[in-house]
């Protein structure tokens, strides 16, 4: 009875082994292996009548647009490979003014790429909510307001008002027309280069830099307040001037400069 026990006991030990060799085995396989830039392409659109957009992502990286369309036009691109788990999966859809994006993968071994493509009508304003992705938005003359949580946040050739926040990813903003801009990040950097003058710049960042970039034709009002890092400012300074640039970062250096 004593042995047959014991041999119950080494065969529960051997199983759980092998299961993590094998599982070991397959993520050395499959790990980072799945790339959605060549899947299959999956299209659909939406009539929308109201004058701001909400674009909700959860689990994918995120690239919205805005476009001579006129309807919310959305690609979607998926691949990957789970054991032992579900995925991916993924819905789409329509809400109100949300457009709501996710994307799940999840598994002893999984290993999954998400991508979405959304082209906005250009008289739309735009909020983004992405989480755990990376998000990309450009072309837009409206007003653009984005939140993004583990994920970089890319903007490029965006004039309306601009109010962004970061966290855990970097802020990248580039060809910026926007007469207010307001950037916020926690455990990623800023980086503004703006194209005209804005009206305001207002940063405030948290253990990473923050580098603004403005044209030199004009002189700016400017106020740091910096802990635990260095400042740099080189543009020309004019005391309650009309262009103001306010930089605040705990734990991350400030650089103001011009542009080019």
């Amino acid at each position: 009875m004593t042995t047959a026990s014991g041999d119950g006991g080494n065969m529960r030990r051997v199983r759980a082994v092998v299961a993590v060799v094998l599982g070991a085995g397959l993520v050395a396989v499959l790990g980072g292996c799945a790339d959605a830039s060549e899947a299959k392409a999956e299209h659909r659109a939406w009539a929308f009548e109201g004058k701001r957009l909400t674009v909700d992502v959860d689990g994918a990286r995120l690239r919205v647009v805005a476009a001579d369309v006129g309807k919310v036009e959305v690609t979607r691109r998926i691949a990957g490979h789970v054991v032992l788990g579900k995925g991916p999966t993924s819905t789409w859809g329509l809400d109100g003014d949300r457009l709501r994006l996710r994307t799940s993968c999840a598994g002893v071994v999984a290993d999954c790429d998400a991508r979405y493509e959304v082209k906005v009508p250009r008289a739309l304003a735009l909020t983004v909510r992405g989480k755990d992705g990376g998000v990309s938005v450009s072309g837009f003359r409206t007003a653009v307001a984005a939140r993004v949580d583990d994920g970089s946040l890319t903007l490029r050739d965006v004039s309306g008002p601009l109010d962004v926040r970061s966290a855990d990813g970097s802020v990248d903003a580039r060809g910026i027309g926007s007469c207010s801009v307001r950037m916020r990040s926690t455990d990623g950097s800023l980086h503004l280069v703006a194209r005209t003058p804005p009206a305001l710049v207002d940063t405030d960042s948290k253990d990473g830099s923050t580098t603004v970039e403005v044209p030199g034709s004009v002189r700016y009002d400017v106020r740091t307040e910096v802990r635990d890092g260095s400042t740099h400012v080189s543009v020309d300074r004019a005391k309650d001037g009309a262009h103001k640039v306010r930089a605040r970062s705990v734990d991350g250096s400030v650089t103001i400069r011009a542009a080019g």
